[in-house]
C-alpha cells in the first residue's frame, strides 16, 4: 500500500507549519550565543591584553566579533 498524493502533500504541509514555527526560536537562541561568544571574546582580550599575552588563536577568535566591536583588533 503506497501513499497518495494527497496525503504526501498534507505531510509536507505538517513538517512546514511545524519548521515555520520552530525557525524564531533557533534564530533567537543562535543570536543569544553568537552574543555570548563575544562577550566572552571581549573579555579574553581584555584580560590578556592587560597581561600582554594576546596569542594568535585569541586574534583569530575574536575576527569573527569585528562587525559588532570594531574597537578590537
Amino acid at each position: 500500500m503506497g501513499w497518495t498524493l494527497v496525503e504526501l502533500l498534507v505531510v509536507v504541509a505538517i513538517i512546514s507549519i511545524l519548521m515555520a514555527l520552530m525557525m524564531p526560536a533557533y534564530m533567537k537562541a543562535r543570536r543569544m550565543a553568537d552574543r555570548v561568544e563575544c562577550l566572552n571574546g571581549q573579555r579574553v582580550w581584555e584580560t590578556n591584553s592587560a597581561m600582554e599575552e594576546l596569542t594568535v588563536a585569541d586574534r583569530s577568535r575574536l575576527a569573527k566579533c569585528w562587525d559588532c566591536h570594531p574597537s578590537v583588533p
